[in-house]
């Protein structure tokens, strides 16, 4: 072995060549800290805290990725060193969040230790940190079904990613994004789906990813005892480390905490599978074996099984195994799982019950399943379901599973024996999980049709074949026993006895010895140590069992609490985790209400509740008689501040409907404008063989995987006006295309269509078939493809996109033999190859593609001289979405005469519009639901008339302040809040495109007014007296958090003109009026005028009555014609779904021949010529309104006629989000299609 000799701090040592600064480093206990570096995976050098400063080279490297040379002077802790590595751990915990006391990784966490050893002593960092999903453990997301993912917490150190790529084969996580917003994520958030993804939690260095199965279930210092072992769950035979958890015995779960893998390079190297991570449960499940059971003969539970001794059990099996031997001894037979290791115990007793021929009545069996991991995966998980086959075969048994008939011992005769009556007795040895022998089906069958007149079952869980038996006898699992067991690879290895077996259970030897001296076997073993050694006696250098009696057996390690190890000083604090604590007892309790209100109590020593009954006031008239009390007057309602109690703010009627708001309006938006949204399919390239020959055919395919709920059009629509789903192959000099094979098109009936559509639904295959020409010289060739398609979901059509993919063969020569691709076997084999359609362009493509430059388009190269040619006209008029005959009009008619369209606020100017938002605003504070609780809760905040403690009189400017604070918050969160609605809603255009939209908005807006009339009830009170605060001196602070909560649980008057404004506002921008940014927030300045003038007591406030019902009921009104405009408009949208698609999209050639203009640039130029104005059409064939307005408004006469002075230009804007459409787009600010533009010559 090459080695190599450096210096490290002074020392030095001597590494294997090769190896990098760090791995040195650590190999000799040099402290250097690191993130990104696993020895199980590739070095990356992304986390930058393994720094160190290497002679001759200028600047600091990172010792992970730099590799050891003779004579290498290597410093780790100079102050240089030291500095920037302080500096680098400072940045990593910009954005780390404090979650240590929650996180499932605190107590073994690098990043804790480290930052400790390492880190600045305090951080500098003061600002607000980054927050991905939330803070704290409301940050934790699904990352798979195994897997939690917290964002906040990543560094970044692409392990998870390196882990994927190279170990696990299927890199199905990325790092995306760039810079600051840079996250782990996986694609379509689908998460983590791997038999290896437990690993990951492994490998990440901080608690970024941790386990379901382990999340918040104990903590590391909790978890004292741990034990090596290893997973005997298939034959891999992986080396672990068991985790029992510290408890007393009054404390409920498990004990067995978890299982980790541990290092053993010829085994498993650093992981593991998550079926030997996580089906661990069953060990101290609820379905253990704790006590022998015997099946009841006589009495009242007959053939009820019921526990007894171990003595009463050892003596009715002796009777029953001895008489079924001595009566037919070939009718004893032994059925042995592979999870089984005394062999030699169970031959000698067969031997000893049937005689020398005891051997061939053992059957071995075991379950056999496939595990899914790609074919590139390092860590293979073998299919094998018991961790003994090999050691098995080494005693001479022969297995069944396999289906070898040989003997009778085959799997296959015993169950003919068995189901034809020829086993008198049979004894099934199985220490395994559920499910460990395979199919067992066929035994209880036998037992219930009574052909097997006895059956004793050894194991570990009360299976269904357990409770079939006659005798069951409790034994020991993998984690209960010392047991040996030879792997895959011929391997001995050894389990660790981790904890003791369950209630009267016994080791599987302890049984075996027992109930062979009952028998009269000469067993003279009394530990397990000595039947190893009587095996090693007995079978000498026999393959599989060579070190039986070296072999290692780990105990439980102890001593590994972190307090312990740490200070031992401190063991108090692990005493104290166990302590039973008396229970807290409080002063005084909240005394809560029938009404939702809850009310602070005055405790005396008498511990009664003293309720002022003043509280009434706000209570309900049932509340009121309930306790005795007279309702008031109604029609002379007034309230007195000096006698109203702070708690009396607790009975104010609150709403939600602002913040529910705030969600459904973008959601509804994104709804309406999803066609300008491109669903992206998921494209797999597929490979028949691993390796071809040139001169041939090779067989590829695509597996194209949609989105839930969306299907494309087929290869070849039934519908000449739908857009095919069309593939190109670029090939390569000599590939040729032969044939492309489409999986058959599924029916689809939609509402509007004649006859059904033919489409290819959530996921399908497209073979290709190539003939490599003998020329192509061996080595690795790409075959490009590109997939075109269109998804449609139940009402809409999207955007047209193209997947890229592409084929990676490898071509070898002629002497070597090719290897099929065993995976794909199955899925080539669903594909009728030699059915398939020729390329009818040539050997390139499937269909010959859409002319991407139609004559309609502004290419890339002449896009420039349209856009000039564009400024040589006047913008008239734009509009957007479907419009009716009458509003088309309209538009034409204001863009001709030079009048804006005027809605309730538009072309009042920028002072009338805020003003007359305002003067809503203030008219607001006349309803009922806001003017009686204006002077109470000026009294909660301190404000109002009365007078301040310690002053002689009243403090004017104070409460003016207060209820200038009160008020300007109310402002400024519905300006806040409106801000982002409206910007949201303006980023996907116009609302209008959806009738489900508008169908939602006119049904919220109904139910809003009628419950300005009363005839609905909105009541939160329940939940608004949670945030209400209690009566004292008022603070600024306070008065501003309770204007900002009153905001936010806007009263049940005022939340439906809310969300009026807000979403008037919302469509008012969308028109690119700006000043519809400010309306939400003068309606909230209008609301808040009052409270500083009420707050300092400059004017009185009007008398509350009836008359403040009568402003409530004129909003209910202007509510109710709002939500009758949002009816009219779903109304038209749903209709005009009716109509057949197919016929409006003919209706697009129609128009040409009628005058239109495709091309841009020859309108223009027609326009230019004859003086005359020109109306663009932006359209596309996936656009249904586009469609429709071709069909119906368009079609019109009236509008046909007042078109007729007119230059007609239909604009095809397939992509909008590319070139030719997008500059022009970009010109109109057109925001979604179809899009109308009336321009005139400036000439």
């Amino acid at each position: 072995m090459d080695t190599v000799t450096l210096t490290i701090d002074g020392r030095q040592v001597t590494v294997e060549k090769g190896k990098t600064v760090l791995q040195a480093a650590i190999e000799n206990g040099i402290s250097v800290p690191y993130y990104c570096y696993h020895p199980g995976i590739g070095i990356d050098g992304s986390c930058r805290v393994c720094i160190v400063k290497i002679e001759k080279m200028p600047k600091l490297q990172t010792s992970c990725s730099t590799v050891c040379a003779e004579g290498m002077v290597v410093s780790t802790r100079t102050p240089d060193v030291v500095e920037a590595r302080a500096a680098v751990f400072e940045f990593l915990l910009i954005n780390h969040p404090l979650d240590c006391p929650v996180c499932d990784k605190g107590g073994e966490c690098p990043l804790q230790d480290f930052s400790y050893t390492f880190g600045r002593d305090e951080s500098r960092m003061e600002f607000p940190r980054r927050v991905f999903d939330g803070d704290g453990v409301k940050a934790d997301v699904d990352f798979g079904p195994t897997l939690m993912l917290n964002r906040n917490r990543c560094i970044l150190c692409t392990r998870c990613v390196r882990f994927m790529r190279e170990v696990d084969g299927d890199a199905q996580i990325n790092i995306i994004d760039r810079g600051y917003g840079s996250e782990i994520a996986t694609f379509q958030e689908e998460g983590v789906h791997s038999i290896l993804s437990g690993n990951l939690m492994d490998v990440c260095p901080v608690g970024a990813i941790t386990t379901r199965d382990y999340r918040f279930k104990s903590r590391p210092w909790d978890n004292p005892y741990a034990a090596d072992t290893i997973c005997t769950l298939c034959s891999k035979g992986c080396n672990t480390t068991a985790w029992i958890k510290a408890k007393p015995e009054w404390a409920k779960g498990s004990r067995l905490i978890r299982f980790t893998p541990r290092l053993n390079p010829d085994v498993n190297g650093y992981w593991m599978c998550d079926i030997g991570r996580f089906e661990y449960h069953w060990i101290e499940g609820d379905d253990r074996v704790r006590k022998p059971m015997e099946r009841a003969a006589h009495g009242s539970d007959v053939n009820a099984q019921q526990p007894v001794t171990w003595s009463e059990m050892l003596s009715k099996l002796r009777d029953s195994l001895g008489a079924a031997g001595t009566a037919n001894p070939e009718g004893v037979r032994f059925l042995a799982s592979a999870h089984a290791s005394q062999f030699l115990l169970l031959r000698r007793l067969t031997e000893e019950l049937i005689g020398d021929r005891g051997a061939d009545a053992i059957s071995v069996a075991w379950r056999h399943r496939e595990k899914p991991q790609p074919p590139q995966a390092k860590f293979k998980v073998p299919p094998v379901d018991a961790p003994n086959v090999n050691g098995a075969r080494a005693f001479g048994f022969v297995d069944g599973a396999v289906g070898d008939p040989v003997g009778d011992s085959d799997l296959a005769v015993l169950r003919h024996a068995v189901e034809g009556g020829r086993v008198t007795a049979l004894y099934v040895f199985d220490p395994g999980p559920d499910g460990s022998l395979g199919d067992v089906k066929w035994i209880i069958d036998a037992r219930r049709r009574g052909t097997l007149p006895l059956l004793i079952v050894q194991g570990v869980l009360m299976t269904d074949l357990a409770r079939a038996a006659d005798f069951v006898l409790p034994g020991a699992s993998y984690v209960e026993k010392e047991a040996s067991y030879t792997n895959d690879h011929g391997r001995l290895q050894g389990t660790a006895r981790a904890m003791a077996p369950p209630g009267e259970a016994m080791e599987d030897w302890q049984i075996l010895v027992n109930l062979g001296v009952s028998l009269g076997v000469p067993f003279n073993y009394t530990a397990s140590a000595h039947v190893r050694a009587d095996i090693a006696a007995r079978y000498p250098n026999r393959k599989g069992l060579e070190g039986l009696t070296t072999l290692a057996f780990n105990r439980p390690t102890n001593a590994r609490h972190w307090l312990q190890a740490s200070n031992p000083s401190e063991r108090w604090k692990w005493d104290f985790m166990f302590q039973d604590l008396p229970p807290v007892k409080f002063d005084g309790e909240p005394f809560s209400t029938n009404f939702g209100g809850v009310i602070p109590l005055k405790v005396g020593r008498t511990r009664e509740p003293h309720v002022d009954p003043s509280w009434l006031a706000c209570a309900s008239d049932t509340d009121r008689a309930r306790r005795g009390a007279t309702p008031p007057n109604r029609s002379a309602f007034s309230l007195d501040i000096q006698q109203v109690p702070a708690a009396v703010s607790l009975c104010v009627s609150v709403s939600l409907w602002f913040l529910f708001l705030c969600v459904l309006c973008p959601l509804c938006v994104v709804s309406a404008s999803a066609q300008v949204r491109r669903p992206r399919a998921d494209v797999t390239p597929l490979v028949a063989a691993d390796s071809v020959h040139a001169g041939g055919p090779v067989r590829v395919a695509l597996k194209v995987s949609l989105p839930e709920g969306l299907h494309t059009q087929s290869n070849k629509p039934r519908d000449e006006n739908l857009i095919p789903t069309v593939l190109t192959v670029d090939a390569p000099a000599g590939v040729t295309v032969d044939e492309i094979v489409w999986p058959p098109a599924q029916d689809l009936n939609q509402i509007g269509q004649d006859k059904p559509l033919a489409v290819f639904e959530r996921e399908f295959l497209v073979g290709v078939q190539l003939t490599l020409a003998s020329s192509v010289a061996p080595g690795d060739l790409a075959v490009p493809a590109h997939l075109r398609y269109q998804a449609c979901d139940a009402n809409l059509c999207y955007a047209p996109s193209t997947a890229d993919a592409g084929w990676k063969l490898k071509i070898v020569p002629a002497s070597v033999a090719t290897t099929e691709s065993s995976d794909q076997a199955q899925t080539f084999a669903s594909i009728k190859f030699g059915s398939g359609e020729k390329p009818p362009g040539g050997d390139r493509s499937s269909v010959r593609l859409p002319d991407a430059t139609t004559p309609g388009d502004v290419t890339a190269a002449g896009g420039r001289d349209e856009l000039r040619a564009l400024a040589d006209f006047t913008v008239l008029g734009t509009t957007g979405g479907y419009l009716g005959t009458t509003d088309f009009l309209t538009f034409i008619h204001n863009a001709e005469t030079g009048v804006k369209e005027r809605g309730m606020f538009e072309g009042r100017g920028p002072l009338a519009i805020l003003l007359l938002v305002l003067i809503g605003g203030l008219a607001l504070n006349l309803t009922p639901c806001v003017l009686p609780m204006i002077p109470i809760n000026l009294a909660i905040i301190g404000a109002g008339t009365q007078k301040r403690a310690g002053e002689g009189s009243s403090s004017r400017g104070r409460g003016f302040l207060l209820g200038a604070a009160y008020g300007g918050a109310m402002a400024i969160v519905y300006g806040v809040l409106g801000l982002v609605v409206i910007l949201t809603a303006g980023t996907f255009g116009t609302i209008n495109a959806s009738p489900w939209f508008n169908l939602v908005i006119a049904a919220i807006f109904i139910v809003l007014g009628l419950a300005m009339f009363d005839v609905l009830m909105i009541d939160f009170s329940s939940f608004g007296s949670r945030f209400s605060p209690g009566a004292g001196t008022g603070t600024f602070v306070m008065a501003f958090s309770m204007g900002a909560i009153a905001a936010l649980l806007a009263g049940a008057c005022v939340a439906p003109v809310v969300i009026q404004v807000v979403l008037f506002s919302s469509n008012l921008y969308a028109t690119g009026t700006k000043i519809a940014l400010a309306l939400p927030f003068c309606l909230g300045l209008g609301m808040a005028i009052p409270w500083p003038i009420a707050g300092a007591g400059l004017a009185a406030l009007p008398k509350p009555g009836m008359w403040m019902v009568r402003v409530k009921q004129a909003f209910g009104v202007f509510i109710l014609a709002t939500a009758a405009y949002y009816g009219y408009q779903s109304y038209e949208l749903f209709a005009n779904r009716w109509v057949d698609p197919a016929v409006v999209a003919s209706s697009v050639q129609e128009k040409l021949k009628a005058g239109w203009h495709q091309s841009l640039a020859e309108g223009l130029e027609a326009a230019k010529r004859e003086q005359k104005p020109v109306l663009i059409d932006m359209w596309a064939t996936w656009c249904k309104n586009c469609l429709t307005m071709d069909k119906t408004t368009l079609e019109n006469g009236d509008v046909r006629a007042a078109l007729d002075k007119y230059v007609k230009i239909k604009f095809q804007a397939e992509d909008p989000d590319r070139s030719p459409a997008k500059p022009v787009m970009q010109k109109f600010d057109a925001v979604g299609l179809p899009t109308y533009v009336i321009l005139k010559p400036k000439s």
